[in-house]
């Protein structure tokens, strides 16, 4: 359920063309299953297939994209898709479990705010505090639960350096450090955003 929703979630903000005609849930479904397996064999050089050779999800994409051609790289809908839908469901999954099953059931009130969006969605609403706000929901959601763990980049430190190096920042444990968030970090707590410091709010890039 919730691959399939962000799936049509990725969908209504970069294929516009493909929500407006309408596409079955099953379908959804499919598609989200095999993006996912796809990804995971990613990982192993010896599963990976190329599109070319991965009729699963060749079947799965025309199902959606009934008149795209795959073959063209530069064109192919998966180039959109991935980073929006491979990021964000994982974070939409435990926001679920959070406020339905795990901390929310203390606080009905997280779950109400989450219905009155759905039902009337806009910028009002998500800001809304009452006490607590979507906003709120949403930024402690990708607090616990970045979508880029880690960063890597590669450099080399002079223009005549013949070797390249690598640097990390480890996004998640910025994210949970207690000298920032305090003896709480690994909470999930939206109220914390109703007093949020300049620096918490920066790490999660809400403020330049």
């Amino acid at each position: 359920m919730a691959q399939a929703l962000s799936l049509r979630a990725a969908l209504v903000v970069l294929c516009k063309d493909v929500h407006n005609h309408g596409v079955s849930e099953t379908d959804l479904v499919n598609l989200a299953e095999a993006i996912n397996r796809a990804w995971i064999e990613s990982k192993d050089e010896q599963t990976t297939l190329e599109l070319k050779d991965n009729r699963d999800l060749q079947r799965a994409l025309s199902a959606v994209f009934p008149e795209h051609d795959f073959s063209n790289r530069q064109l192919n809908p998966l180039n959109k898709i991935i980073p929006g839908f491979e990021t964000l469901w994982r974070i939409v999954l435990m926001t679920f479990l959070e406020v339905g099953f795990k901390a929310g059931r203390q606080h009905p009130e997280w779950r109400e705010a989450l219905v009155a969006f759905a039902k009337i969605p806009g910028k009002v609403q998500f800001e809304t505090a009452e006490p607590v706000s979507v906003q709120f929901l949403v930024n402690e959601a990708l607090r616990l639960h970045p979508p880029t763990k880690r960063i890597y980049r590669a450099y080399k430190a002079t223009a005549l350096d013949e070797h390249t190096r690598i640097t990390s920042a480890n996004i998640e444990a910025c994210h949970t450090a207690p000298a920032t968030w305090g003896p709480t970090a690994m909470t999930f707590d939206p109220l914390r955003w109703t007093h949020s410091t300049q620096e918490q709010n920066w790490l999660l890039g809400l403020e330049s």
